[in-house]
């Protein structure tokens, strides 16, 4: 399954960073830890066409963007990852 952004829109792939774990502390599978970086680089994977001209040059590249403002969706068993073109802080080169 797939999904096309609108609305100024942008469908993202989060990066893994791992962490070191520090603490013993069991947790249920599929627990998420909060983001506590306040920002994070993501892939680019499709760019509404409503987004302005520059946006729509940044598919494969990775940005920085606000981690609290990323929107996960969850549909039939697929996950989707998007985040609004004013929320990209800059360009990773």
């Amino acid at each position: 399954m797939s999904l096309s952004p609108v609305n100024r829109h942008i469908l993202i792939e989060p990066i893994e960073v791992e962490e070191e774990e520090q603490s013993t502390v069991l947790l249920p599978e599929g627990y998420k830890v909060a983001p506590t970086e306040p920002y994070t680089s993501v892939k680019v994977i499709k760019v509404a066409e409503d987004c302005q001209q520059r946006f729509r040059a940044l598919r494969g590249l990775t940005i920085v963007v606000d981690s609290s403002m990323i929107q996960e969706i969850n549909f039939n068993d697929s996950t989707f990852c998007l985040i609004l073109e004013n929320y990209v802080l800059g360009v990773l080169e």
